[in-house]
């Protein structure tokens, strides 16, 4: 019985130290999420889809981890929505306004292993950097940062638009992103493992 029990409470440490940051889904904005990296709500591993609201001239910008492989978002919005996705250190990917159903944003691409940045906004409001516009604010599709500000990391944005209430659904679950603290449900998961196994090294000392 002893050995079950440290079989188990070692099998509860190795979850507890490999979940990093697992959200119950779907993951629901909290408070205002930012708008520049620095602010952005970082989502962590298990997020298939995250939830939120956006008004007029208002980003909210999520920070995110993908293990690699194709990678899509689709937006569900009571307004006319927009997306804008960066890489790890701010810099424009792709963007697209109208190419899902109705005025709702479409993203589809293929990631390599790494952190990003996915922003949701209305429509006419956009991501700039010190030199300028990273996208060229077409209308409407999917768009690649071939703005004047395209080679520098996101600063500010311009505009108003409003997505309103949203879903953004991804194709699959997140991954933790680099350095991110593991949530509490984690870290007791990880308390209660290591409490374990104390209590069964007291109850059972190692003989000399």
């Amino acid at each position: 019985k002893v050995a079950k029990m440290k079989k188990m409470l070692i099998s509860m440490f190795t979850l507890a130290c490999a979940s990093g940051n697992a959200y119950a889904v779907p993951i629901t904005e909290v408070g205002d999420a930012g708008d520049l990296m620095g602010t952005a709500q970082v989502l962590g591993a298990g997020a298939t889809s995250v939830s939120g609201s956006a008004g007029t001239g208002d980003v909210d910008l999520f920070s995110f981890g993908w293990s690699g492989g194709a990678f899509s978002a689709t937006v569900s919005a009571t307004g006319d929505s927009q997306l804008f996705l960066f890489d790890g250190s701010g810099l424009g990917i792709l963007a697209d306004d109208d190419s899902g159903s109705g005025v709702n944003a479409f993203i589809s691409t293929v990631l390599v292993t790494g952190d990003y940045f996915l922003g949701i906004d209305g429509y006419n409001n956009e991501p700039t950097s010190a030199s300028g516009n990273i996208f060229n604010n077409g209308c409407c599709g999917t768009e690649l940062p071939t703005g004047p500000g395209a080679a520098d990391p996101l600063s500010s944005w311009t505009g108003g638009g409003s997505a309103g209430t949203y879903t953004i659904s991804f194709n699959a679950a997140t991954s933790a992103v680099a350095g991110s603290v593991p949530e509490p449900a984690s870290l007791a998961l990880l308390g209660l493992g290591l409490a374990g196994l104390a209590l069964s090294r007291r109850r059972n000392p190692v003989k000399a």
